[in-house]
């Protein structure tokens, strides 16, 4: 029978001096062979993908208007190469008000760029009236005059410029805008015309309804505009054109009326 060939190669031991043999098999070549033909073909392969122009970006899906310089960004680059940092930090830029941002690269030519805003719940008065989200945030560069649908929120230290994307951290606005939500909840804002609120002093947190000022304090707001639906409703009939004040902060409700 006969033996398979090997090539054998001599080694010196650096210590020793001795020397000795080692044997590659025609096998053992044949299959490095191989693997280093199928790695470059792979090799060349993804190379060829990535710098196809069939990944060359032709269409961009957004729920906003993009700016020029966004668009050219985008445009005609490979969907592998695009920063969708860059991208991001530029829309951010744009509009710092943004609640979030997505890009989304959309195989094989495809970016979608979706954008969550935030929704204005009140405004408040600065050196502009600027809408105001939920979480505090400026949506915008402020008007000179109250801006319609948004009920004002007053608070004296803040008559200054604010910023469009600024969060103000005040538990003074917090509770004005908590107490926003719950005139909403017991449909007092629809029902009835509230002008202000004036959170500059939170233990005598108040706003204007109709004529009327209305004293509710910064504990239990719920429960106190509850209560000022049910008088509202019941005792007034839903005219509030004679009353002065109502104080809220106490166990007995205290009305005030005009002469």
């Amino acid at each position: 029978m006969a033996r398979n060939k090997q090539k054998r190669f001599k080694r010196r031991d650096s210590v020793s001096g001795a020397e000795s043999e080692f044997a590659i098999s025609p096998r053992a070549v044949r299959i490095a062979v191989f693997v280093f033909i199928v790695v470059a073909l792979v090799a060349y392969l993804v190379s060829g993908i990535y710098n196809s122009d069939f990944f060359n970006i032709t269409r961009i899906r957004s729920n906003i208007e993009l700016t020029e310089e966004v668009k050219n960004v985008i445009s005609g680059e490979s969907l592998f190469d695009l920063d969708t940092k860059r991208v991001l930090s530029l829309i951010v830029g744009d509009h710092p008000e943004y609640k979030a941002v997505h890009v989304v690269k959309e195989f094989p030519s495809t970016v979608r760029i979706e954008v969550e805003k935030r929704t204005a719940v009140a405004q408040i008065k600065g050196e502009r009236y600027y809408s105001i989200d939920a979480q505090g945030v400026i949506l915008d560069e402020g008007t000179s005059r109250v801006q319609g649908g948004l009920v004002p929120i007053e608070i004296a230290d803040y008559n200054r410029r604010l910023r469009r994307g600024q969060r103000i951290k005040d538990d003074r606005l917090q509770y004005a805008l908590e107490l926003v939500e719950a005139l909403k909840t017991e449909r007092i804002l629809a029902e009835f015309s509230v002008k202000v609120i004036n959170a500059t002093a939170l233990p005598v947190l108040y706003f204007i309804m109709d004529r009327a000022k209305i004293i509710i304090g910064k504990e239990d707001l719920k429960k106190r505009v509850y209560i000022l639906k049910n008088l509202a409703q019941k005792q007034f009939q839903g005219d509030l054109s004679s009353v002065d004040y109502v104080d809220l902060r106490y166990n007995k409700v205290y009305v005030g009326h005009r002469r």
